[in-house]
């Protein structure tokens, strides 16, 4: 992007070394509107963006001057819409901005649209971010170092040594209130692990804060370290903090649907050739200075069932280890051979996870290696235990089975699903149920709870079957093209 200028509607675009200009414009609330405007920009050098009511155009150049002209053509074709259509846009609120870090450019040029005059400005604010001409966030750091600034004041006025609020609220504060307003969209403008000066200012601006905080809520003398700072209140130090947000900000990308269009800019960030860039983007510098985490990962969506949905199965789950085992005897005891009975459990041994059933009823076992413990976890392999136990369920005749697991976690699971890890395994042991149900509609299925390790025989034979399957690699599962890896950051 040397040596060039470019230009945006809607302010989020983060070129460097490029004047870019950005225009915010209001729109009244239409739904169904973006078709139409966002596919208005037609070039690999334009951008389009848009969010809620509002909508931004971008344009990358040689100069600021081209790039108006052409930004003046988009709006010119988003006036001829707006006329058609009857709509309103809000020319008060549009905003015209030039990024770039290159000095000898001219950034004056402004933009005019049906006699409205739109000057360029310093900086202009996008969802909350404060977007300046060099991109180096000074404005916005300064307005995070604010708040933070004002919420310990506030923490201040409740914490005293005789009468204020008890250290874990005031903590609680912190984590809740203070620290995600001044941490906000930090995967914009922080680099984590960047040792140049605007990196180094953020964090020695947010130390300063989260030390005079510290200092309020436990009421220590002047000079104390702030190291012994930390270790009271248990807070991260901000470059941490910072570091940690950023890294689940990056893991929920990568869990994105693989035809999501930010799969084209992860793929690009894993590149070698961008990561030796003088300036490389905050997405490239992710993927140099941690590529431990930019490997694949599970596609987790926003929901595989509608809020409506409610599972089929039962489930039961008893409120401590005694109760559970004491059920567990007594509904046992009373089942024949017409209700089939399976343990399930995962295990993790020997840096390997593995899956297992056990079925009581014709003493069948079924068990499933998911690969390293860096690649899965337990908790999958609980899931993949249900999974197996379900599938076998199918195939027999009775009309009735109960499901023990010792995973309370992933039982609770099934019931609510959610955006979560293991989200494409629950997803297969729900369709499966639902298809289960649709083929025998009186069918009754029961998942219960069971302690784990406490001598109840189908368990302990499941564990040992799970066992073997991470340790021997028995029928290793192959994973699917979209389900690679499963995340436990979620």
């Amino acid at each position: 992007m040397v040596d060039h200028c470019g230009q945006g509607l809607f302010h989020h675009i983060a070129w460097q070394n490029c004047p870019i200009q950005i225009i915010s414009v209001g729109v009244p609330g239409y739904l169904g509107i973006w078709e139409y405007l966002l596919d208005i920009p037609r070039s690999n050098n334009h951008l389009a963006l848009g969010f809620i009511d509002d909508i931004g155009y971008g344009v990358r150049g040689l100069t600021s001057e081209g790039n108006t002209a052409r930004l003046e053509e988009m709006l010119a074709k988003a006036e001829e819409w707006r006329r058609k259509h009857g709509a309103q846009f809000e020319k008060s609120k549009y905003i015209l901005i030039h990024f770039t870090r290159n000095r000898n450019i001219r950034t004056d040029a402004a933009i005019c649209i049906e006699g409205t005059s739109i000057p360029p400005s310093k900086e202009a604010k996008y969802l909350g971010v404060i977007f300046d001409q060099d991109l180096k966030f000074r404005a916005h750091t300064n307005k995070a170092v604010k708040k933070g600034t004002q919420f310990g004041l506030a923490i201040g006025s409740i914490a005293r040594a005789k009468w204020g609020a008890p250290l874990q609220y005031l903590r609680r504060l912190f984590t809740s209130v203070t620290a995600p307003r001044m941490d906000y969209a930090a995967a914009i403008w922080h680099r984590p692990e960047d040792m140049r000066s605007p990196t180094i200012q953020q964090q020695a601006k947010f130390s300063t804060v989260q030390r005079q905080i510290m200092k309020t809520m436990l009421g220590c003398f002047r000079t104390t370290s702030t190291d012994a700072l930390e270790n009271e209140t248990t807070f991260l130090p901000p470059r941490l903090r910072l570091r940690e947000k950023i890294l689940k900000s990056v893991t929920r990308m990568l869990t994105l649907p693989p035809q999501h269009p930010l799969h084209q800019w992860i793929r690009r960030a894993r590149d070698p050739k961008w990561q030796t860039l003088p300036f490389p983007t905050n997405l490239v510098n992710i993927a140099k200075h941690f590529p431990e985490c930019m490997h694949d990962l599970e596609t987790i969506v926003p929901y595989i069932r509608p809020p409506w949905w409610s599972l089929k199965a039962s489930i039961h789950i008893d409120v401590d280890k005694e109760t559970a085992e004491a059920h567990h005897l007594q509904t046992t005891s009373q089942l024949n051979d017409t209700t089939v009975q399976i343990y399930t459990d995962g295990s993790g041994i020997n840096e390997g996870i593995g899956a297992a059933m056990y079925c009581h009823t014709d003493q069948h076992v079924e068990q499933q290696y998911l690969g390293k413990n860096s690649e899965s976890m337990v908790y999958a392999g609980e899931l993949e235990a249900i999974h197996i136990a379900v599938t076998h369920v199918k195939d027999l005749t009775q009309m009735e089975s109960r499901i023990f697991s010792d995973s309370q976690a992933a039982m609770k699971s099934l019931a609510k699903p959610k955006r979560q890890s293991g989200q494409a395994i629950i997803k297969r042991i729900l369709d499966e149920i639902d298809a289960l149900y649709l083929a025998r509609p009186s069918y009754a299925l029961q998942l219960a709870w069971v302690p784990g390790h406490v001598g109840i025989e189908g368990n302990e034979r499941a564990d040992q079957a799970a066992k073997s399957a991470a340790i021997e690699k028995i029928n290793p599962i192959i994973n699917a093209a979209n389900d690679p890896q499963i995340s436990s950051s979620e």
